[in-house]
């Protein structure tokens, strides 16, 4: 069983990771699990709040 493309180097893998998120993930779109913010705006948020405690 396949579960996804193999790579033949590490920055092959890389390559093909960075496309998924910027590409497939779509970073920018509001999610509702998130509290309808975009990831980033997510991560940047729990950022400030772990630096405040």
């Amino acid at each position: 069983m396949e579960y996804g493309p193999r790579f033949k180097t590490k920055q092959q893998a890389r390559d093909g990771i960075f496309q998924y998120i910027e590409f497939f993930y779509n970073r920018k779109r509001i999610h509702g699990a998130l509290g309808y913010v975009s990831p980033c705006q997510f991560v940047a948020t729990f950022k400030k709040k772990k630096r405040a405690v």
